[in-house]
């Protein structure tokens, strides 16, 4: 559907120009302009918009102080291995980028894995907003206080309740939570 709806824009936009050329009246300049401006606007509304992410995701994901729950499988934090999660975006999280232009992210871009019972356990889970992703901080902290050992990070690295740290503020944190 939005390959169509980009090549009626296309469209729309070399009819006016072509109208323009053929009648050469300044009223058809414009136009063609104002056809162009906003065909510009509709096209970049069909390059930025998403459909919902969250069908290609499990029917359940719930993290709680002790356990994790996977669909109808609860997994007790305690008896995991290598956990690990990385929190990168959430949906409609706006970044700049090196052009003059922004990226929208999804919230996809985020990994839970694991070991259990010699299995190993992994995959991308989807983060609605801000405020849930803010709710991780509350659950790592909680981590952290219940002494479990897990990893937290982004792409960048390591991270502390989602906080990329230098050497001394990470000193600091573990004195807090008495880490090793």
């Amino acid at each position: 559907m939005r390959t169509k709806l980009r090549v009626l824009t296309i469209v729309l936009i070399l009819l006016a120009f072509i109208f323009a050329f053929i009648f050469k009246d300044t009223t058809y300049w414009t136009i063609a302009v104002t056809t162009l401006f906003s065909c510009g606007l509709w096209y970049q509304y069909l390059t930025n918009s998403r459909e919902n992410p969250q069908q290609y995701f499990c029917e359940r994901l719930v993290f709680d102080a002790h356990k994790i729950i996977i669909g109808e499988t609860i997994y007790e934090t305690d008896t995991l291995n290598n956990l690990k999660i990385l929190i990168n975006d959430f949906d409609g999280e706006i970044i700049p980028t090196a052009r003059a232009d922004k990226m929208i992210l999804n919230g996809t871009n985020n990994q839970l894995s694991f070991s259990y019972a010699n299995k190993s356990v992994c995959f991308h889970f989807y983060i609605v907003s801000e405020v849930q992703q803010e709710q991780f901080k509350e659950l790592f902290d909680g981590w952290y206080k219940n002494k479990l050992k897990f990893y937290e990070g982004n792409i960048r690295g390591r991270t502390y309740l989602l906080q990329t740290l230098n050497y001394h503020q990470i000193q600091e944190f573990k004195n807090n939570y008495e880490l090793t």
